[in-house]
């Protein structure tokens, strides 16, 4: 898993315009290379677990910031003539859901 993050953010880099992500990226590809390479396996469990914790949650954040104003649910609401803010709590219970299920199988295999 930790080898498909760092290839995964390696291809993140070509997406990247922004200078924050041009210097956070390769920092952070780098710190798995040194976790992969010189660390035991409980540490590299341990980083996948965060790793898979941190995006599990990084979802809900990015479904609960723009919420009925993102563009996606003014997009769908002119289209299908749903108010923006039934796509936005759309957003939010699959992104819960995801949550639940995400951690419910993560803490049932730790």
């Amino acid at each position: 898993m930790l080898w498909l993050v760092t290839i995964l953010l390696t291809l993140l880099l070509f997406l990247i315009r922004k200078s924050f992500g041009v210097l956070s990226v390769p920092a952070a590809i780098a710190l798995l290379a040194v976790i992969m390479s010189h660390a035991r396996s409980g540490l590299e469990e341990v980083l996948a677990y965060a790793l898979t914790w941190l995006l599990l949650l990084s979802g809900l954040r990015v479904a609960i910031a723009p919420g009925a104003g993102a563009g996606d649910a003014e997009n769908l609401s002119r289209t299908t003539r749903i108010p923006s803010r039934i796509w936005a709590l759309l957003w939010l219970a699959g992104t819960l859901l995801a949550v639940v299920v995400g951690g419910k199988w993560l803490v049932l295999r730790s």
